[in-house]
């Protein structure tokens, strides 16, 4: 199986979780107790929001999706150029049902695909593994981005994280 050897993730990617090393054995997780919102992972509201708004749909790529690993692997070919990229998702049966699903389409900036004419089911890619996290997110928010890739949360709870773990002036 061939894997990507550099990430393309977006530079405003903040804190990704470390990457899985090719000699690392995983446990096969269950992808329904994951608790990362990192790319690859769950689809966190924000990346939706965005993925689905008009300025980035623009950046939708029609594709199809072939060769599904049992571990989560797959590639996705552009249509209009026949490009071949390597993707992961934590969840081999969403990839398998990827590759049985017509009608397409990748946003990289966002790292969504999603169909391409209707609905908002949308599956988080990315380029490299990286661990299922099981543990509940928590600590400041600046240690959420780094341990889950993301959080959400309400406003008076963010607004009581920023003062639990703010830095003495």
């Amino acid at each position: 199986m061939t894997r990507p050897t550099k990430s393309t993730q977006s530079p405003e990617s903040v804190h990704e979780p470390e990457p899985v090393g090719a000699a690392e054995a995983l446990p096969p997780p269950d992808p329904h107790d994951c608790t990362s919102w990192a790319a690859g992972h769950k689809v966190h509201w924000v990346q939706a929001m965005r993925a689905g708004r008009e300025e980035g749909r623009a950046l939708d790529e029609r594709c199809t999706v072939v060769d599904p690993t049992d571990d989560g692997w797959f590639t996705v070919v552009i249509t209009d150029t026949g490009e071949r990229c390597r993707y992961w998702h934590h969840d081999p049966d969403r990839a398998l049902l990827l590759a049985r699903s017509s009608g397409l389409a990748i946003n990289r900036r966002w790292w969504i695909i999603r169909p391409f004419h209707r609905g908002s089911d949308f599956v988080s890619v990315r380029m490299d593994r990286t661990r299922c996290r099981t543990d509940e997110p928590s600590g400041s928010p600046a240690k959420q981005l780094q341990t889950h890739g993301g959080f959400t949360v309400t406003g008076d709870d963010l607004a009581r994280l920023l003062e639990e773990h703010r830095s003495p002036s």
